[in-house]
């Protein structure tokens, strides 16, 4: 009885442990779990580290050789306690001027888990060893750098400057297209109007045509015949008078005969 009892015990020790959910522990970004550092003495530097699984609230340490001169926040707190949920904390380290050239390992904890596990590597000032020759050539090297940027700035601004006269004129040319489209509307609309005009008379040309060839179709005849009319009475005319002048010198039984002196005088015999 005492052995079932025990395996029932067990059996509900393990379910347990089934159904809960595990905890898991405080961390940080995977890339932020081991971080080298390389700075200068008298120089300053801050990033923020990266919390993940902040379930509840906790309190984070600095540990190691590093501890004198890293710190978390701007007041370079050695401790301090993270919220549930809080994303990240800013970590600031300040190398002191007289601190020595070398390397310096610490570590960020969690209560007592490290989550992160940093090396320093502290070096020169490089404006304090310009006699150096090596880092006298590096030095060079950086002003000639320098140098470099400042001339392609100079280029950039100037490749700017070139791309907004190019923008001003492009717009002006824009303008001036838009212009000539419009205008070219205009013409289009005007030559529409008179291409309707150009039908217009063409019909109206084709009406007096037509009229014109009706009217000659029609006088032509007439004229035709009233010449022959005239010209049948002329005739009769003519001949009328001839015949008209034998009958009154016959029924007057006379001639005329003109006088030899300068009078004009007429005689006339039986």
């Amino acid at each position: 009885m005492a052995v079932k009892v025990r395996h029932a015990f067990l059996l509900s020790l393990l379910a347990m442990f089934i159904i809960l959910p595990s905890v898991q522990a405080v961390g940080v970004l995977e890339s932020q779990e081991d971080v080298t550092l390389t700075l200068e003495r008298g120089s300053t530097y801050e990033f923020p580290l990266m919390l993940r699984d902040v379930d509840e609230s906790m309190e984070l340490s600095i540990d190691g050789e590093i501890e004198d001169w890293v710190g978390f926040g701007n007041g370079m707190e050695s401790k301090i306690t993270i919220t549930a949920w809080q994303p990240y904390v800013i970590l600031k380290i300040e190398i002191p001027d007289d601190e020595e050239l070398g390397e310096y390992d610490g570590e960020i904890l969690a209560g007592d888990s490290v989550i992160s596990e940093m090396i320093i590597k502290v070096t020169l000032d490089l404006s304090n060893v310009i006699a150096n020759e090596e880092v006298a050539d590096l030095q060079d090297k950086v002003d000639i750098l320098t140098d470099s940027v400042r001339e392609l700035r100079s280029h950039v601004a100037t490749l700017e400057y070139n791309v907004s006269e190019k923008v001003g004129e492009i717009y002006e040319y824009q303008k001036d297209l838009n212009m000539l489209e419009k205008e070219n509307e205009e013409l289009t609309e005007k030559n529409i109007e008179l291409e309707e005009k150009y039908i217009e008379t063409a019909t109206t040309n084709e009406e007096l045509n037509d009229l014109t060839g009706a009217l000659v179709g029609t006088q032509l005849p007439g004229m035709f015949i009233g010449g022959m009319l005239i010209g049948v009475i002329t005739m009769v005319t003519i001949l009328n008078r001839g015949e008209v002048k034998r009958r009154l010198k016959k029924k007057l039984g006379m001639t005329v005969e003109k006088p030899h002196h300068k009078e004009f005088k007429y005689s006339f015999k039986s």
